[in-house]
């Protein structure tokens, strides 16, 4: 099974690609395309959604920046972003299936603690598992398993679950809810700052620490940076963050800016250890 495996391992890292963006696909599709009789909400939705400009746009020119300082290739950018918007989604909703089965069938907490406290119990590892298992699927079909790599990929797949996640919430409401979408994608939007880019981009630096020799970071210090992911994440889906419109609004800016914070350290030790590389050339 192994020598199987390591004969045919490049076009089962194909399939699995293929696999996921197919799915993803389907997913997506499934999803907006069911207006529950308001099609003609369709324009404010598309207009509503077009303000993810406001961070998309500065964030794709600090991705060109940084592909363009490590020298990423520019094959690893743009398939970050298709599997991102895609099989992120399927790989997470995996993950979402068998933690939630486990924490209703298993656990079986009470619904009180479900409501209050699900999100935060749940997500923080079936998404970042989804979303790191894309970014190793990426630098493992161009052999770019290093952490410079790891850094812009999870940046680039983070923002893209981001954007698809912004504009499911912002369907919910117009299409769900019946509102206009509005209140829904300016809160998005404020919370931009320091969310899935930020934490798929810590934990893929992590995942590649864990799972390499000779990267600059030692295993414990990958498990500190995974770690620190999934506990920011963690921490902004518990009830203590209750939105910028709060009356614990502060409690929330803080945590967006400890995630900030998080991420710029994180390419701060990538950035030194390559700037040492270099060096040692």
């Amino acid at each position: 099974m192994k020598a199987f495996i390591e004969k045919h391992k490049m076009k089962l890292l194909i399939f699995l690609a293929v696999w996921g963006f197919f799915s993803g696909c389907k997913i997506l599709l499934t999803f907006f395309g069911k207006p529950n009789g308001l099609e003609a909400k369709y324009p404010l939705f598309f207009l509503t959604i077009s303000l993810v400009g406001l961070y998309v746009i500065p964030m794709i020119f600090l991705i060109r920046y940084l592909a363009k300082r490590f020298e990423i290739s520019k094959k690893v950018v743009h398939l970050s972003w298709v599997l991102g918007i895609t099989a992120s989604f399927y790989f997470s909703g995996i993950g979402q299936t068998l933690l939630g089965a486990f924490w209703l069938f298993i656990v079986k907490p009470p619904q009180s603690f479900i409501e209050a406290w699900g999100a935060a119990v749940t997500a923080p590892i079936h998404e970042e598992i989804g979303k790191g298992l894309v970014v190793l699927l990426v630098l493992l079909l161009f052999k770019q398993v290093n952490l410079k790599y790891a850094l812009v990929s999870g940046l680039i797949v983070g923002l893209s679950f981001q954007v698809v996640e912004d504009c499911l919430y912002t369907f919910q409401q117009i299409f769900t809810a019946k509102g206009d979408g509005f209140a829904t994608i300016i809160e998005r939007i404020l919370h931009a700052g320091g969310t899935h880019w930020a934490f798929s981009l810590v934990f893929a630096v992590g995942m590649v620490a864990i799972l390499t020799k000779n990267r600059g970071l030692s295993k414990k210090q990958g498990w500190f940076w995974l770690s620190m992911a999934v506990l920011a994440h963690f921490l902004l889906n518990t009830p203590f963050n209750a939105g910028l419109t709060s009356d614990t609004a502060e409690v929330t800016i803080l945590m967006l800016c400890f995630n900030l914070c998080l991420a710029i350290a994180a390419f701060l030790t990538v950035d030194k250890l390559e700037a040492h590389k270099e060096k040692s050339a």
